[in-house]
This record gives C-alpha cells, sequence and structure tokens, in this order.
C-alpha cells in the first residue's frame, strides 16, 4: 500500500522514534525533496504535488501535531516495529506534545493553570489556546476552559470596565490589540492613533504606584513593539531623566539581540537629553506626540492592558504576600501577557514567542503569582537541627536555570533560587494524580523513597510521563545527566538506528580501555618510513593566561640562524619585495594614497610641533614575517613601543587558551552525529579598527619609508631636524598596552547587539541567546562550532558589518593548529606540521647521529629501606648571559609545543625551567638534548575521540625527584563517557585537553603529602573546566578523580587519623572540608598502572618512552622536510 501514487518511494517513508507509539511521523524535509509544497494552518496540513492535492491531515487537539489517517507503509530500510507498550488497550497515544497527567481533576487543572497566567479575560485566554500559544503547558485546551472554567474576583478586579447601556461603541474589539491583523493596504487604523509604521516603538512611564517597594521602585517603563506586538516592562524608582534611559536602554538592547530592534521611537512629551544621546547613539530617530494628546502614543494603550494584567495577578495572591514586593512579579507577568498576544508580523506567534521562542513549560514550570511556598533547606544551608525548610512566596520562574524557581523569603528579605517547593495555595487546590497513571504514580513513590521528600509538582512535567518518572529516577541515581531525553533527527534519515521506547536506566559497567596498539618506529640512516601512533597534548592552566600563539613565522638567517631585521632584509637579496611589504604596511595603515592594500586610517603624519605638551613619543618597530597561507605572505608589521608610554587603566583581555580550544574540538566532534561542525574565521586588522579615545605618538626614522610612500604623503616636509617622521595613533596598533582591550571591549559590544555575549564564568567561550552556536575567541581568531549554515551566516553577518574577515569552513586552522576532521569516524586530530623544523633552524641545532627516544637524562633509581633522598643541587658555575638567554629561549620555544601537542617533552621542560634563571653547563646540555628528542620525534598529532564529554582526571606526583628536597606533581585530563555510579569510574582513553605538571613549591614531608598535594592541585583545576563544559552544553556529574595513593585517598574522605596529617600543609583540608568538593568532585583509588598521570611525574628510560609514547600519541606522517634526510622521524 502506498500514500499516494504520485509520490516518490523515499517520500513514503514513515519514522517511528521513542515515546511516539502506534505513531509513525512523515518527514516534510523529504517531501519538499521529492517537489512538493507543504502548507500547515491552525487545523490542517496540505500536501501538494504538481497542482494535485496529495495528503491532508487535521490537527490534534490534544498533541499539536497533524494526523494523517492512512495506513503505515512497511519499508525494508526505513521503518521500524515499535515495542508494544505496556497496555495496547489502555495506554494513551503519546507524542512530543503529549500531556502529563491529563486525568488530573480537570477543573483544578484549568484553575491552577489560569492563575499562573495572571487570571486573565477569559475570552483573550480561549483565543490565546486556540492560536498554540499555549501548546507546552499541560493539559490546557480551549475545550477544558470553556467547560471548567469560570472568571474569579481576581479577573474582575484587573479588568472590570464600565459597561455603557444605550450606546454603541466605535472602538475596536478589545481584542484587537492582543490579536492584531497583519498590515495590508488600505487597511484602517484606529482613530486615536497616529498611523503606525513598520519598525516602531512607542515608550512610556506609568503613573506612580501606590506603594515603594523594598528595591526602591515606584515606577513602570513601558516600550510597545508595533511589529511584535510585544509589551517589555521595567521597573524604575523614579520619572527621572537617567532611570528613564537606562530602560530604553535596556529594551532596545532586547529587541536588538533577536534582530527586531526598532528604528523609530515615539515618546510622550516627557523627554530629557540623555534620552536624545542615548538614541543618537544607537542611530534611531524618534518623535514626541502632540501636546496634550497623550492617547498618540500606543504605548498608553500598552500601559493600560499591561496594568489591568497586572492588577488581576496581584488580586490573587496570598492574602499575606508582602504588597512591597509588587515588582518581582513583573517578570512572570510580562511572560503571561505576551503569551496572550499575538504577533503582527506573523499571526501564528504570540508575541512571546516572536521575540524569545516558545516558552518550554517544562523546562521553567510557572506557578500562581505570590502563592505561599516552603522552600527547601539544602543540609549543606542550615544548622544541625535546623529545620528543613522556610517560608516564603513564589514570584516568579528562574528562567536561567532548569526547573527552578524564584521565591521571596519574608525573614531575610532575599531571592531564593529553589528545585524543591511546597506550595499552599489559599484557594483553589492543586490538580491531583488520577487513577489511569498508577503505573507512573508507583515510580514517583519509589523516587519519594529514594530521594526522602516529597514531589510536589510530577503534573507539570512536558512530554511522555513514563519517560520523564523513568529519567528523574535515573538522575536522582546520577546514571542519566540530560534534563530531557532528545528525540534523535528526523530530518534525511537515510538509516534508521535501532530505537527503545524507554531509557536504559542501569548501563553496563565500562572497564578501563586498554592503550592503542603500539606501532613500532623503524630507524633507518636513509629511509625514511610513515608511522602511525597516538600521543597526547599539554594544556595551560585555568588560573593563568600566559599562552599565546606559536611565533614560527618570523625570518631567520638560514646560515647564523639569527633573526632577521627589516634593515639585513631591505640590503639581502628579496629586498625588492621586502620593500613592496614595507610601503603595503605604511599606505595600509594610512590612507592607502598607492591604492594597493585597503587602508585602516589609524596613523595620521604631522609635524613635531604638532604634538601637545607633556605627552610622550615612542618608537616604532618593524615584524617581518613569511605567512603562506595568507593573500600577503611576506608581511611586514609595524608594532609600537608601547612600554615607553603611560596607561593607566587595565589593559588585560580575555584570550582563548588551548583548554577551551581543545574542548570547543571535543565539543563540536562529539556532537558531530547532533549535525555540528567546525570552522574559523579570522577578522582583518582586528586591533587597526578601533578608535582610541585619545591618540598615542610616536616617531620613525625617515630611511624606513619607500620613495613611493615619501612622494604620496609629502613625508620630505614633515621631516623633523633630527631626521624622524612624526606619527600620530588614532586606532589601536599591535604593540599598544590597550590596543587589545579596547578592541576587545568594542567586539563585545557590537555583538552583544546581535545576542552574542561571553559566558558569565567562562568569558572565553561565547554563546548566543537562542541560537546553539558556540564559539572561543584567540585575539582576532574565531573557532566555531555550529549546527546549521543559517546560524554560521548570523554570526558572519553580525561580523561584517564593522570587520574584513576571511573564513575558513573546513575548520583546519585555528590557534596556530592544523586540524584535520574525519566525521564519519568521529574523531579529530591536531597537530603542529612543521614547527620543530623551525625550532631547529631558529637555534641552528644539527640533526642528531642517532635517534633521541628519550626527552632527558635517566638514572636506574635504587630502591630499598632509608635509601631514597632528594636530588643534589647542580653546583657548577652559571653560564655566560648569552647560554642563559639560549637555555630561555629553547625553554621558551617547546613551551608552547609540550603543551599543545608533546606532553611527553613536559617533565624536561619542568626541570630546565627550575634552573633557567641560573643555568649551567648540565642545562644546556639538557636543552640539547631536548631538541634531539624533539627532531626524532618532530610530527606528533592528538587525537580526540568522540565522547560522553564528561571530565576525567588522573592525578600522580613523584617524591624528592628534584633538587632542593621538591617534589613534580602531574594530571592528565581528558573527556570521555559518563562513568558508573556502581562501583569504579573507568573511563575510556582519549587524548588530554590539559596535562599538568609543575613542581610542588613547598618541601613535602612524606610520598604521601606529595601525592595528596597534586591531588589538591589538580582538583583546583578541574573546577574551572567544569564549568568551561557545562557552559559550551554538556552537564557535568561528580568529576572522577583518580589517585593512586591510598593514604591521599583516606585523608580525603576523612578514614585517616588526624594526627598523622597534622603537620601538613594546611590547604590540603579544602580537599576535606570543602562542600564544593564534596558536591562537585569524586575522588578515587586505582593502582599506579592505570593513572596516567604517572608518565609525566619522573624521568623514564629511552626504551620505556618509546613503549609509553605510543600510548599517548599519534605519529604524524613521516616528513623529509628536516635539514637533512638522515633519520626517520
Amino acid at each position: 500500500m502506498t500514500l499516494h501514487r504520485h509520490l516518490s518511494k523515499d517520500a513514503q517513508t514513515g519514522y517511528i522514534v521513542p515515546n511516539l507509539k502506534n505513531t509513525t511521523l512523515i518527514s516534510t524535509g523529504q517531501l519538499c525533496d521529492d517537489d512538493c509544497i507543504v502548507t500547515f494552518d491552525k487545523k490542517q496540513a496540505y500536501v501538494h504535488k504538481h497542482n494535485n492535492l496529495v495528503l491532508t491531515g487535521k490537527r490534534n487537539e490534544t498533541d499539536g501535531l497533524w494526523d494523517i489517517k492512512i495506513p503505515i507503509v512497511q519499508c525494508k530500510k526505513s521503518t521500524l516495529t515499535p515495542k508494544p507498550s505496556i497496555d495496547a488497550k489502555s495506554t494513551p497515544k503519546q507524542s512530543i506534545s503529549a500531556i502529563i497527567r491529563k486525568d488530573s481533576t480537570k477543573k483544578h487543572l484549568a484553575n491552577y493553570l489560569y492563575k499562573c497566567c495572571f487570571s486573565p479575560a477569559l475570552t483573550t485566554f480561549k483565543k490565546a489556546i486556540a492560536n498554540g500559544n499555549f501548546l507546552t503547558w499541560p493539559g490546557l485546551q480551549e475545550k477544558t476552559i470553556q467547560k471548567y472554567l469560570t472568571e474569579t474576583p481576581a479577573t474582575a478586579k484587573g479588568h472590570l470596565d464600565q459597561e455603557r447601556k444605550y450606546l454603541q461603541s466605535t472602538k475596536l474589539s478589545p481584542d484587537h490589540d492582543s490579536f492584531p491583523l497583519p498590515d495590508t493596504p488600505n487597511t484602517k487604523k484606529h482613530e486615536s492613533h497616529t498611523t503606525l509604521l513598520k519598525h516602531t516603538a512607542f515608550c512610556d512611564p506609568t503613573g506612580k504606584y501606590p506603594y515603594k517597594s523594598t528595591r526602591g521602585n515606584q515606577y513602570v517603563f513601558v516600550t510597545y513593539d508595533y511589529d511584535s506586538n510585544y509589551i517589555k516592562v521595567t521597573p524604575t524608582k523614579s520619572r527621572q531623566a537617567k532611570e528613564l534611559t537606562a530602560a530604553w536602554e535596556e529594551h532596545h538592547n532586547t529587541f536588538a539581540q533577536v534582530g527586531i530592534a526598532p528604528t523609530h521611537y515615539i515618546f510622550d512629551n516627557e523627554f530629557s537629553t540623555d534620552l536624545k544621546k542615548a538614541l543618537a547613539k544607537y542611530n534611531v530617530t524618534y518623535e514626541k506626540v502632540p501636546p496634550h494628546i497623550h492617547r498618540r502614543n500606543a504605548a498608553e494603550r500598552a500601559i493600560r492592558t499591561f496594568k489591568n494584567h497586572f492588577l488581576a495577578g496581584l488580586a490573587s495572591v496570598d492574602p499575606k504576600f508582602p504588597i512591597q514586593e509588587w515588582d518581582r512579579l513583573l517578570q512572570q507577568a510580562e511572560i503571561t501577557i505576551n503569551l496572550l498576544r499575538n504577533s503582527r508580523i506573523n499571526p501564528k506567534l504570540s508575541a512571546y514567542a516572536y521575540i524569545h521562542g516558545n516558552y518550554d513549560f517544562n523546562r521553567n514550570p510557572l506557578a500562581p503569582p505570590g502563592v505561599k511556598v516552603a522552600t527547601h533547606q539544602k543540609s549543606t544551608q542550615r544548622p544541625s537541627w535546623g529545620f528543613h525548610a522556610e517560608m516564603g512566596f513564589y514570584v516568579g520562574p528562574a528562567m536561567e536555570h532548569y526547573r527552578c524557581f524564584q521565591c521571596y523569603i519574608p525573614t531575610t528579605g532575599t531571592i531564593r533560587i529553589t528545585d524543591t517547593v511546597k506550595f499552599y495555595p489559599h484557594d483553589e487546590p492543586f490538580p491531583e494524580v488520577g487513577v489511569k497513571h498508577q503505573f507512573i504514580q508507583t515510580i514517583s513513590d519509589l523516587i519519594t523513597i529514594l530521594k526522602n521528600q516529597k514531589q510536589h509538582l510530577p503534573f507539570l512535567k512536558f512530554g511522555d510521563a513514563t519517560k520523564n518518572a523513568l529519567t528523574t529516577l535515573a538522575t536522582l541515581l546520577q546514571r542519566n545527566l540530560q534534563p530531557q531525553l532528545p528525540l534523535p533527527s528526523l530530518s534525511k534519515i537515510n538509516k534508521p538506528t535501532k530505537i527503545t521506547t524507554l531509557p536504559q536506566v542501569t548501563p553496563p559497567i565500562i572497564k578501563l580501555n586498554t592503550p592503542a596498539p603500539r606501532v613500532k618506529e623503524n630507524y633507518n640512516a636513509t629511509i625514511c618510513n610513515g608511522q602511525n601512533i597516538s600521543r597526547a597534548p599539554r594544556v595551560q592552566t585555568p588560573e593563568s593566561n600566559i599562552f599565546s600563539l606559536p611565533i614560527i613565522n618570523h625570518v631567520y638567517n638560514e646560515r647564523t640562524g639569527v633573526r632577521e631585521t627589516i634593515d639585513t632584509l631591505m640590503q639581502g637579496e628579496s629586498s625588492d619585495i621586502w620593500s613592496q611589504a614595507l610601503s603595503n604596511e605604511w599606505d595600509r595603515l594610512a590612507d592607502g594614497k598607492l591604492k594597493k592594500v585597503k587602508p585602516t586610517h589609524t596613523i595620521e603624519f604631522i609635524k613635531e610641533i604638532e604634538i601637545p605638551h607633556g605627552r610622550k613619543v615612542t618608537y616604532g618597530n618593524f615584524v617581518c614575517d613569511i605567512r603562506p597561507l595568507k593573500d600577503e605572505p611576506n608581511r611586514v608589521r609595524l608594532t609600537v613601543g608601547g612600554d615607553k608610554l603611560d596607561y593607566p587603566y587595565d589593559a588585560t583581555s580575555p584570550a582563548s587558551t588551548l583548554i577551551e580550544t581543545k574542548m570547543i574540538l571535543n565539543s563540536t566532534i562529539s556532537d558531530a552525529h547532533k549535525g555540528a561542525k567546525f570552522f574559523s574565521t579570522d577578522l582583518k586588522d582586528f586591533f587597526l579598527k578601533t578608535p582610541m579615545a585619545r591618540p598615542e605618538y610616536m616617531k620613525i626614522k625617515i630611511k624606513y619609508f619607500p620613495a613611493d610612500i615619501q612622494k604620496a604623503y609629502h613625508l620630505l616636509n614633515l621631516i623633523s631636524s633630527d631626521g624622524y617622521v612624526y606619527c600620530r595613533i588614532v586606532k589601536g596598533m599591535y604593540g599598544l598596552k590597550q590596543a587589545a582591550r579596547i578592541a576587545y571591549d568594542l567586539l563585545q559590544k557590537r555583538l552583544a547587539q546581535h545576542g552574542y555575549t561571553p559566558c558569565p564564568q567562562s568569558i572565553n567561550i561565547w554563546r548566543h541567546k537562542t541560537l546553539p552556536t558556540k564559539f572561543c575567541l584567540c585575539v582576532d581568531d574565531f573557532g566555531i562550532k555550529y549546527f546549521s549554515k543559517t546560524d554560521a551566516n548570523h554570526l558572519l553577518n553580525a561580523l561584517t558589518q564593522h570587520y574584513s574577515i576571511t573564513t575558513d569552513w573546513t575548520g583546519s586552522n585555528f590557534c596556530g593548529l592544523t586540524i584535520e576532521w574525519n566525521y564519519p569516524k568521529k574523531y579529530v586530530d591536531i597537530s603542529l606540521p612543521g614547527y620543530v623544523t623551525k625550532i631547529l633552524k631558529k637555534f641552528n641545532h644539527p640533526l642528531p647521529d642517532k635517534p633521541q627516544y628519550a626527552p632527558h637524562k635517566w638514572s636506574e633509581p635504587i630502591y630499598g629501606k632509608h635509601i631514597q633522598s632528594a636530588i643534589e643541587t647542580d653546583t657548577n658555575p652559571i653560564l655566560s648571559k648569552k647560554d642563559i638567554k639560549y637555555t630561555q629561549a629553547v625553554t621558551g620555544s617547546l613551551l608552547y609545543y609540550g603543551r599543545a601537542i608533546e606532553s611527553p617533552i613536559l617533565p624536561a621542560l619542568n626541570e630546565i625551567a627550575h634552573r633557567q634563571a641560573t643555568p649551567t653547563k648540565n642545562t644546556i646540555d639538557k636543552c640539547r638534548m631536548l631538541l634531539d628528542y624533539c627532531a626524532t620525534n618532530p610530527n606528533r598529532k592528538i587525537r580526540f575521540h568522540a565522547s560522553d564529554m564528561i571530565l576525567h582526571v588522573d592525578t600522580d606526583a613523584a617524591y624528592l625527584v628534584l633538587p632542593q628536597a621538591r617534589s613534580r606533581i602531574a594530571g592528565y585530563f581528558y573527556l570521555s563517557n559518563l562513568p558508573s555510579q556502581i562501583g569504579k569510574p573507568h573511563a575510556k582513553f582519549n587524548g588530554a585537553i590539559h596535562v599538568e605538571c609543575r613542581t610542588l613549591k613547598h618541601v613535602a614531608a612524606s610520598a604521601a603529602e606529595a601525592k595528596t598535594g597534586g591531588l589538591f592541585h589538580n582538583c583546583k583545576i578541574a573546577l574551572p573546566i567544569r564549568q568551561m563544559l557545562t557552559d559550551l552544553g554538556h552537564l557535568q556529574p561528580r568529576t572522577p578523580i583518580k589517585t593512586d595513593n591510598s593514604t591521599a585517598y583516606t585523608f580525603v574522605n576523612q578514614t585517616m587519623k588526624r594526627k598523622m596529617s597534622k603537620s601538613w600543609d594546611m590547604r590540603y583540608n579544602w580537599l576535606r572540608d570543602a562542600d564544593v568538593v564534596k558536591k562537585l568532585l569524586r575522588i578515587w583509588w586505582e593502582k599506579g598502572t592505570n593513572n596516567l598521570a604517572d608518565y609525566f611525574t619522573k624521568h623514564f628510560s629511552p626504551k620505556i618512552h618509546k613503549e609509553k609514547r605510543t600510548e599517548y600519541m599519534n605519529n604524524h606522517v613521516c616528513s623529509t622536510d628536516l635539514l637533512s634526510a638522515r633519520v626517520c622521524y
């Protein structure tokens, strides 16, 4: 049997998904791919193909879907047979719009939801329901309201108007404001208003409220947006200019973030200079209504509508609700009034949905305003004999939290955000559970037993009832991280996977993953053999921000290894190329008179006399790079000597580190099955696009200006007596202390207008208010995770309004890393090809005669009682200044490489850095051995596999392995599967997002204290990483922290006698007493052979290095780009 003879085979495919029992979904995407036109309205769905009506469907009032009453087609490849339900006869049909506990006392449910909506007029309420504005509200149907609900006294108190007898009103229906018709030509407008235009908004403050709130508010500023029909409100303390201007800016930014910012505002005659300046700042126009004709301002009508709505809700609050807290109810009042109104642009959407998207009642359930509640006091927040709950009043939803409420606590005068409350309505009881859901109630009872508290609002859950109950149970057992199980994508499904109708509550215990297969390294004096092993990276500690991009493109003399300057390049064989590059740089910074590059108007050439008295003048420095991937490969960049200039303000700016970079790569590959992809974007001349409030000044010798620049800008007339040309710097330039900060602040301001903001607690990760796009920003480079080209273009369009950009849609280069994506096989590789080659050339380091498999020297340890002792301090003479600079340069150059890719060199770098301030001959020998190791292993890569994005940490320490009786601590941070909550939380191996390797600063009294110090240090690092992962959208359970020291484990779990650790560093007691540790971290013990951090705590023999390195890293493709092909790398 077929759906219709005109449809192709693919278009007739149906899909069965979890919790859509006895129901098959038909993909509109597939129908459209088959040249069909699909049309939906409030009650019907129509499918046309070549002007023939092939399918029709009727809207199901219960679940909001459109039903097509024809048999399900059985397809070999595309149709799955659903598992039978528990009781096929009695179980109601479920869908993604199913309502939980529909058989609750319908009268109670209707009254409850009606009060949640601030007791509106019944006609308005029913119209909004019929229009589909409340699809996610449980059990809310027009016929239920019609049958069971009558207007309450609260409704009359807010909405009762004078009845006009014997008069025929010429006014439009009261519902005209809430449900306007879309604008059409020749549509007659209300006589009391001016002709309304698109992109127009109306603003006005209300009159003085009788009660001053505890926060000092007595007025409400109202903005009415004509296009969306949205009413936006903000409480203010007065009608003074400062208050009203701040409220207007808040409203304008709200509309701007969703892309519908009004371009024209209409105000009453109360208009201040501050407000005029704010309007000019946002480049919008305005007008004032004629004097004494206030009704010309549509905000007057909006104020009346909102006041009626708010008063009705205020009349339904608990009699003991403190009226001075009235302004705390405004949030829910704004939500509900805009759910009762339809958008003018799209009448099929509510005004709220047009601005914010559909209101998700499951995520943010509502309750009647001002109802009395008992809020749960967490065990960590109450005294030992304290009450478990504190009385208060519900004032609104906590929109930034999942299923949480805002409750006002009178005893403290504060707002408490909580997920556990008990409601005490003063009039109507809340809905009760019906008989048909006894099975669900049984599971809820089990939940009550496990949680040892009552479930107060089970009927408010949206979605399948059985799924929600089991999901809650899994959450309590800490086996489920998501608030609700997502449905698989239904668009373009080619090969359906096995689908179960209920979530799996007991996952199998996953054993510790075995290391990656080892590949033997072949050493040959003349032949290079490609290798493919695995390796892990090293990243920066979240507490610091010292990582910068690797400087690998500077020009060095091939013979001497010394860095070239603009002077030597201008005298060399390629002088014409570098002269042109220098000319381009000057023309780019100035006015572009040579018309070869796009000007930035960053500098102005001036005479020395034009410099203001008392201002400092600095120097300029030319940086010469070769950038093969850029349009201008030979680039001269002029930087400013910012060290000679004073800048009294904060000049630091956030920049993405390797941790954020690796996390967003992991996040993308882990969400690739949902459609996630990665691309990068670079802002051209980022600093040079930022105006400065106060200019700076520098001087450059005339010899650094090519002849064409001297002629085009008449510089010979500007030369000072000492041969300099002076420049006024009016925009940010590289080298200025404030350049990065002012560029970042301006970028943040510009992107905020489009809804993009940095996460409050992870400022290096940015997100959009409504779109799923996430990105990290490394100075002017964007690494972007996106799910559709539409979302990606939304960000690019926001950037191109102000910047010139280059985009790499393959996402193969970001933050100096080369990235290789394999979406089908669910992994991504990162590497730094050629980095080691350039380092060797930089230091003029010869290739080793034989391969060096260890990055540091190694002495076989001697074991036994009373034998272990601290490493002796090196007493050799300190090196010369030249050699000191050499050791420091080697350390600095390889540090980024070790943190980014080659983590096995970190212990060697740690040892060298311990003496880099006072190095000896032994130190320089260690540097050369490390370079030999890098030359033997030049091209490595890290592989990240798709995972559940759960953070795992292995922590370890080595006692007395450094001079001066110091110990080394290490931590291996990686993302893997959701750990089992029963037994040990083993995890699958993955490339590290961070490897910690550093010296324990104080002298530990024992190996146990050193291991506890490492545990303490790595736990502190784990907390901000957890927050970053949460901001990326990956909720975290208690993070498993693995240690191989039983004494440290017993110390943390407080089973160790106190006197045995009383001499330990007192900071370590944070592990025992800090409440955050008990809630967020899960410290467990495992033998040392399974501890991934052990490799980074001590030195090993070359044989061990050769074996162990393959467990952490992959070899890159064999390269022959080094100075000689004598050694296979």
